[in-house]
């Protein structure tokens, strides 16, 4: 029945025909009728005694309120209300178990698409206000268009199902941008993500990328002023998903075009506000007594604990923060069959650069605190862990390790030292003599120590010695 002059008063109850399984009813488009009556008002009094009807088609008649309720009508195959004024969301129709098409496009129906995931039918939802997530029918090889909508996270298809979910309109977060923090993003901004339709969880790695993006001084309120909005290439620059403006970008409205990842078929249109700050902040000056951080506006430290055995090689590690500028303590981890050397403690500030603190360790031969200790290559002469401050430090600390070599320790790193003390403590080789051996570790004393002349004394007797034995040995030759 096609009749932009049919008054509903004049369609009767179908009671009289039990066995119909279809009614349809289509106004033209550029004609359609104002009944402004709702649905339940129109079937319950119709065909409240049609338990057979399958098909029924009421389209553009100008039906106002919630979607009708249907359980007079289980046998419904295909239920069409397309182009009238309804309001409110999509109920439950899975008691409905021969429902295959659903078609209420062009209406004015809102909220989440939660019922959509129970309804085993081809599901077309397009011309609406649905917003949050694009929800897959439940079951089979169904289809779903849900064209321009406020719709924010699409699905990709992991089976034969299709999802039409272009042109959704979106408002994204105002933005202020200023002083060289040109960069941000407005697809997240906006809320937009994607999820496989197996899974049915929001996937970071499955991204949106922005096709293009326009200028208005306004913001846009229909398709006709996104088309009318000006070319931004001058203003921002695309890449992925972020947009980077500059100096000279103008304050109003933008409206990018953001494509989801291949199959979902999600795109959206999203209009956010900026704002251009263009004031300068000002630099503060270099104070040569106390100067500025060299990263400013960085506010955590990082402090590496390093935990090595008695051959250098790592254990374990982890990394611990704080403030910049805030005293760090840090304690030797307790290893199942290791023992700590030293005092097993280290303390020092919190700075930009990040520092190391490394924890030296002797292998037990049996494991647990009262083993015995391996002795193929021991620390012989343990002191405070190795503290080593990243590029920028005052300080500098010497660490040799290696099968045969010594192991460097300082107590801690102290800006604007002169130099920094260095404990060797070499591991003899076998058939070494007693005096070869203590010659082995060498102390090099710090600037001021008082024990500089005994320690040159000693060396150079030693190194006379050397050279007089050598000169003996080859006059006995002779």
């Amino acid at each position: 029945m096609e009749n932009a002059d049919v008054d509903p008063a004049t369609i009767p109850n179908f009671s009289f025909a039990p066995n119909l399984t279809g009614f349809q009813l289509v106004y033209p488009d550029d004609a359609p009728a104002n009944w402004n009556m709702t649905p339940d008002q129109f079937i319950q009094s119709r065909f409240d005694k049609n338990p057979n009807l399958g098909f029924l088609s009421l389209d553009g008649v100008g039906l106002v309120g919630q979607l009708p309720d249907l359980h007079n009508n289980l046998n419904l195959q295909s239920l069409n209300l397309w182009n009238n004024k309804l309001t409110g969301d999509i109920p439950d129709y899975s008691y409905l178990p021969k429902l295959d098409i659903l078609v209420l496009a062009y209406n004015q129906l809102s909220g989440g698409m939660e019922n959509v995931a129970k309804i085993n039918a081809d599901v077309n939802i397009a011309y609406n206000n649905f917003s949050g997530d694009v929800v897959a029918p439940s079951m089979g090889n169904n289809q779903l268009s849900s064209w321009n909508n406020h719709l924010t996270v699409g699905i990709v298809p992991t089976a034969q199902q299709t999802y039409e979910s272009q042109d959704q309109t979106l408002t994204g977060q105002p933005v202020t941008v200023y002083n060289g923090n040109y960069t941000f993003n407005p697809v997240t901004g906006a809320g937009i993500g994607f999820k496989l339709d197996s899974t049915n969880v929001i996937d970071p790695l499955l991204k949106g990328t922005i096709a293009s993006v326009n200028y208005s001084t306004t913001a846009p309120t229909s398709q006709t002023d996104l088309a009318s909005m000006d070319d931004a290439a001058s203003d921002v620059t695309i890449k992925g998903d972020q947009l980077v403006a500059n100096a000279n970008t103008r304050d109003g409205y933008y409206t990018i075009v953001v494509n989801g990842p291949a199959g979902s078929n999600y795109s959206a249109y999203v209009t956010f506000q900026l704002t251009n700050d263009k004031t300068v902040k000002p630099v503060t000056p270099v104070d040569p007594v106390n100067p500025v951080d060299p990263t400013p506006g960085t506010t955590t430290g990082t402090v590496t604990i390093v935990n090595v055995d008695q051959d250098g090689k790592v254990i374990s590690q982890h990394v611990q923060t704080g403030n910049v500028g805030d005293t760090y303590n840090v304690s030797a981890d307790k290893i199942n069959g290791y023992q700590v050397l030293g005092s097993g403690v280290a303390s020092g500030t919190y700075s930009a650069n990040g520092s190391t603190v490394t924890f030296s360790y002797n292998k037990l031969a049996n494991g647990g605190d009262g083993a015995t200790i391996v002795t193929d290559n021991p620390i012989k002469d343990p002191k405070a862990p190795v503290v080593t401050e990243a590029t920028g430090g005052a300080a500098a600390v010497v660490n040799k390790g290696g099968q045969s070599a010594a192991t460097a320790t300082a107590a801690s790193v102290q800006k604007g030292a002169a130099a920094a003390k260095v404990n060797l403590a070499a591991t003899p080789k076998s058939g070494e003599q007693p005096a070869a051996k203590a010659a082995a570790k060498t102390t090099l004393p710090q600037t001021g120590d008082k024990s500089v002349a005994g320690v040159v004394a000693a060396g150079l007797a030693v190194l006379v010695g050397s050279l007089g034995l050598a000169g003996f040995k080859n006059k006995r030759r002779n």
